[in-house]
């Protein structure tokens, strides 16, 4: 595992890049869950501006 890592990340700074590898999947899996759900999808429709819930 270790020989993996070091051929695909580098050996120098390998937990770094690990963990901006690990960061950049998990966005990239928030970003893909927000837009299956259409309730978050859709929260610009269903949610009022601010300026229209006070009037």
């Amino acid at each position: 595992m270790s020989k993996i890592k070091g051929v695909l990340l580098g050996m120098i700074g390998a937990g770094i890049a690990l963990l901006y590898v690990i960061c950049a999947l998990c966005m990239l899996l928030v970003g893909l869950v927000g837009f299956t759900v259409p309730l978050v999808r859709d929260v610009e429709k269903s949610v009022p501006d601010h300026d229209q819930a006070i009037l």
